[in-house]
């Protein structure tokens, strides 16, 4: 069996057509669907109940809780959950059609905790912003560097098939102090825990950037602490898997993430003072300072870090691009 989780927040708009992406397939596979409702203030509660009542043949169960977050939500779903292996999705966003046949075939045909696939990014006009596949990409042998040094296994959590009994027995759980991030620490874990992977040169799952209540789409200033928190966390764990060796692999772990992190404020903050001041809080971060001093950083990220650290040059370097592509479209 096959357990689909879908945590569900005022998703009233969405949630048919993420159901029926599930629903409307042809598969072989048992499968249940657990729609945890949490603590919703729209109407998607019964919209959800109403759609159980239409449809024959495959197992809904809804999960109604108080509202705790994404990270209490999925736990609920686990908890529930009956199936040999789990998928995730979130309630603004569509599996592809034909992808349950798939991923029940490679179930069969596969000995894994974990399977990555590929996936599309879709704006709130339907517009195909971007396609990711692994294809061959990514070495089995090396897939644990590859995701801390390289970022090529991706630590979202809807794009990857899980083998619920190695969760339980590893007491994998979602972390609400982690919030907003705790879908990545959930992957993250799995990944350094496990050496049963597979990647799937196929795109299975459609990320649609739509309903602005859903979890994936909250950006705040506590992205900024949280983040740091969390690369914190994540430097024991990679001690532990890789000893030694492992401060390499963190730094350029935590420059992609600060990076990234830096790229996502520039696009989504408007005033320049506001920017800046969000900045603070990673620039004047230890993790930041150790980065910049680093005797063990290989030179290129070395230079990276240097570059980001230049605030005005960020900020109107991304700006200009992003009005360059405005204009050229």
């Amino acid at each position: 069996m096959i357990s689909i989780i879908i945590p569900m927040y005022n998703a009233e708009g969405t949630i048919v057509r993420c159901l029926n992406s599930i629903v409307k397939q042809q598969f072989s596979a048992e499968v249940e669907i657990i729609v945890v409702n949490d603590g919703s203030r729209d109407n998607c509660k019964n919209v959800v109940e109403e759609y159980i009542k239409s449809v024959q043949g495959v197992s809904i169960i809804l999960v109604n809780k108080v509202n705790g977050g994404a990270s209490s939500a999925r736990n609920a779903g686990l908890d529930s959950a009956n199936g040999e292996y789990i998928l995730f999705l979130d309630s603004d966003d569509t599996f592809v059609q034909d992808s349950l046949e798939y991923v029940t075939n490679v179930i069969h045909s596969n000995q894994f905790d974990i399977a990555c696939f590929g996936y599309e990014f879709f704006d709130d006009n339907n517009k195909s912003l971007l396609q990711f596949t692994y294809g061959d990409s990514v070495k089995i042998d090396d897939y644990k560097e590859d995701f801390l040094k390289r970022g090529t296994v991706k630590n979202v959590i809807w794009n990857k098939i899980y083998r619920r009994s190695f969760i339980v027995e590893n007491d994998i759980k979602f972390r609400s102090n982690f919030e907003p991030n705790e879908d990545s620490l959930f992957v993250f874990e799995i990944l350094l825990k496990t050496n049963k992977i597979v990647f799937l040169n196929k795109i299975l799952y459609n990320h649609i950037s739509d309903n602005k209540e859903s979890y994936t789409n909250k950006f705040d200033n506590f992205h900024y602490t949280n983040a740091l928190s969390l690369l914190t966390f994540y430097k024991e764990l990679i001690r532990k898997e890789l000893g030694a060796t492992y401060h390499v692999a963190y730094e350029i772990f935590c420059t992609r993430v600060l990076c990234r992190l830096i790229l996502v404020s520039t696009f989504s903050t408007q005033k320049k003072i506001d920017f800046y001041e969000n900045l603070k809080t990673i620039y004047q971060s230890e993790i930041w300072k150790d980065l910049l001093k680093s005797k063990a950083l290989p030179t290129k990220f070395k230079n990276v870090v240097r570059f980001f650290s230049s605030h005005n040059l960020v900020w109107y370097l991304v700006k200009g691009m992003k009005a360059f592509n405005y204009r050229m479209q």
